[in-house]
């Protein structure tokens, strides 16, 4: 009689939230395709500190269980980490992979309480390609400071995105003792060229199908530096009259009374339709004619490797691996460098039809989800000791 398999491995990914943002969508990418992983299924859970968001919805549709430790405010992060190892004491995981700042320095206390039984590896993420005082909060640089002290010895791994955020973070004292790092990847089956997905989207947005389209993802933040976005659109409709641009994401919508008067105060606001939060992204991506980033920092850009999947060339700042991400399928322009960002944003609308193949052939090439999800597969089953 042959000996039963053993069972698979518990891994559990601890994230801070699971609203929009790249992290989160990778975070929740990653545990879908793992899911169904051909050599190594795993048995996953996905614990979230704050309530429940968007993202939570494939995790739910894939049938895995996702705990809500309800962190909203400061003062509750005693009670989301006492949650947090309850969650954890629950999934008993062999791996923990942690995502973004919040969520690393809290499993990293969790397993310091008993009742986790089975001694897991942690590994922490980082998807962060600047610490700039000026958008990074006080309360999230004290908590880089710390864990910057615990990287020699709390993490089993560290893995970034981008070679820009293991720089950023080596600088600011990082030091632990295995560290990756794995590009973010896409799904090109789901992101990919559909003429009837931008047909689509050109009717949802009541713009005519010749029109020139600017797309950009964003959230109202500093770190995206929506002023220079606005200041670069001005400079482009003197000379590109039938410009538009369509704008998704948190706080990018008609109720955000500053952003509407910071757009009208540039003269643009007509030109512009704001989505505000957007499931669709492919359909999204296809509707526009170059994806636009005025950020001050990335680490490696999910949403313009999302729009090149789909063949949408790029104009945007020359921050993180974002020259990487671009090779010759776009455009950069210093950070804050409005003048600079229209010179890009209208050279790329104007090369546009010959940039499309090359930008998906790229990402195809260099950054697609099926190797992304190998090399975290190969990292887990190294840290549990199972063979993929």
């Amino acid at each position: 009689m042959a000996p039963a398999s053993p069972p698979p491995p518990r891994l559990v990914h601890v994230i801070t939230g699971l609203n929009p943002g790249g992290a989160e969508a990778m975070c929740v990418a990653l545990a879908v395709r793992l899911a169904r992983h051909a050599h190594l299924p795993w048995e996953q859970g996905v614990i979230s500190l704050m309530p429940e968001g968007p993202l939570a919805a494939p995790l739910h549709a894939a049938g895995i269980p996702v705990i809500f430790c309800g962190l909203r405010r400061p003062l509750q992060a005693p009670l989301a980490l006492w949650r947090l190892a309850e969650a954890l004491r629950f999934f008993q995981p062999h791996v923990i992979q942690s995502w973004m700042y919040h969520a690393d320095l809290l499993t990293g206390l969790a397993l310091r309480l008993p009742g986790i039984a089975a001694h897991p590896a942690l590994v922490w993420g980082l998807h962060n390609g600047s610490l700039d005082p000026a958008v990074l909060p006080r309360a999230t640089r004290w908590i880089v400071r710390i864990l910057a002290r615990a990287s020699a010895w709390m993490p089993d791994a560290v893995v970034s995105c981008a070679e820009a955020a293991r720089t950023v973070h080596q600088d600011a004292g990082y030091r632990p003792r295995r560290w990756e790092v794995i590009p973010n990847g896409i799904d090109t089956d789901r992101f990919r060229p559909d003429p009837a997905l931008r047909l689509a989207a050109r009717r949802a947005w009541n713009l005519p199908e010749d029109v020139p389209v600017l797309g950009l993802a964003a959230r109202d933040h500093p770190v995206k530096d929506l002023p220079t976005f606005a200041r670069a659109v001005a400079t482009l409709a003197q000379q590109v009259p039938a410009l538009r641009c369509v704008c998704c994401g948190q706080g990018l919508d008609a109720e955000n009374t500053r952003v509407v008067s910071m757009l009208r105060e540039a003269g643009i606001l007509e030109r512009c339709v704001l989505l505000g939060l957007e499931r669709d992204m492919p359909r999204f991506w296809n509707g526009v004619d170059v994806a636009i980033s005025s950020s001050r920092g990335e680490a490696l850009p999910l949403g313009l490797a999302e729009a090149m999947a789909c063949g949408v060339p790029v104009a945007a700042t020359d921050v993180g691996d974002t020259a990487q991400l671009l090779g010759e399928c776009g455009r950069l322009a210093p950070p804050g460098d409005a003048a600079a960002l229209a010179r890009a944003a209208r050279w790329v609308l104007e090369h546009a039809a010959s940039l499309r193949t090359p930008a998906r052939a790229r990402i195809l090439a260099r950054f697609s989800l099926a190797a992304c999800v190998e090399r975290y597969a190969a990292l887990y089953a190294a840290l549990s000791g199972r063979s993929p």
